[in-house]
């Protein structure tokens, strides 16, 4: 593979020295399980990006789902009466022809059959919930358990969120931690009067992390690091305009810098445009875009113009392997 040449920095064109992070960033970069998750090296694989989808997909309904037991107003009713089933259970047995023929037999078939179905436990419509929460927080729990095995990856704890629940009608109190409170159901509840599920369900920082495809940022700037870079992920530079450039990744080796744009989604000449003014903006030479799609789903104009431009267009990041990658970074002198 030829060599990338990337010229030195002119001593007047210099990439200023300070730089800001959004507090988001800063929470992000500290949270001990995304930092597991970086660590793991495995941000640009097809397998990691599908875990992380799921797992933002299941706690989205885990947290519809308690916002429903939060929720005052939710019927805590059963699913089905007793009665009813015990009514469908004697037409089946043939309960009408058999009070025509046989009174006595009729009664005892009515004891027996309302005998079974009081000893079986009614759940109402907030325990189903309960219950469901459970098993889709067993799922990802289940789902990263056997990631880590198969892969030989620490992805560290996921969060989790503690429910107190009523005992007498089902209702999430708090979550957390625990506060005397009235429930919607009319009682005073001290902490004898709840129970406790302990779920499974992502925090806000890593939902940013998934949902704002920052995962393609840090797994980029993870991938320059293991070829020697210094990095800088999501950070906020001032350009020679006085303008604030928001930056993806920022990289430096033996006084060469290189800023790096993660795009998940379609990339336009627009694109392009802007990237190459940060970069002139910044007094740098060369950048890459590191992409989900497809070569042949950028236009060729606009694959001619970045190439112009020197910048380098990576399509499908996920799909490429890790190897291939590094040889690409490594081959930039």
């Amino acid at each position: 593979m030829a060599k990338i040449i990337i010229n030195p920095l002119p001593n007047d064109k210099k990439l200023p020295e300070f730089g800001k992070k959004q507090k988001d960033r800063i929470d992000i970069e500290a949270d001990e399980t995304i930092k597991k998750i970086i660590s793991s090296g495995l941000l640009l694989t097809r397998d990691l990006n599908k875990l992380l989808s799921q797992i933002l997909n299941y706690s989205n309904e885990i947290e519809k789902n308690i916002s429903l037991l939060e929720d005052e107003s939710f019927p805590e009713v059963e699913f089905q009466t007793i009665e009813n089933d015990v009514f469908d259970e004697l037409l089946q047995k043939g309960f009408i022809q058999l009070r025509k023929e046989d009174p006595t037999k009729a009664r005892t078939l009515i004891n027996e059959v309302v005998r079974k179905y009081e000893s079986e436990k009614r759940i109402t419509k907030r325990e189903e919930i309960i219950l469901e929460i459970e098993n889709i927080s067993n799922t990802i729990e289940e789902g990263v358990s056997n990631f880590e095995s198969l892969q030989g990856v620490d992805l560290g704890n996921l969060p989790s969120v503690k429910l107190y629940i009523c005992k007498f009608c089902h209702q999430v109190i708090q979550k957390f931690k625990f506060a005397r409170s009235t429930c919607g159901c009319g009682r005073i509840l001290e902490f004898k009067d709840t129970y406790t599920k302990i779920i499974t369900c992502i925090n806000e920082n890593l939902k940013n992390f998934i949902r704002n495809n920052l995962w393609l940022e840090y797994g980029a700037e993870k991938l320059f690091q293991d070829c020697g870079y210094n990095t800088e992920c999501g950070i906020n530079l001032m350009g020679s305009s006085g303008i604030t450039q928001e930056i993806d990744v920022i990289v430096e080796k033996k006084g060469n810098k290189i800023i790096v744009e993660c795009k998940a989604g379609n990339i336009e000449l627009n694109n392009i445009l802007i990237f190459y003014s940060k970069m002139m903006d910044l007094g740098i030479f060369r950048g890459f875009i590191f992409t989900t799609k497809p070569l042949n789903e950028i236009e060729p104009a606009v694959q001619k113009f970045s190439t112009s431009k020197n910048i380098s267009i990576i399509p499908l990041i996920l799909e490429t392997p890790t190897v291939n990658l590094k040889e690409i970074i490594n081959n930039i002198k």
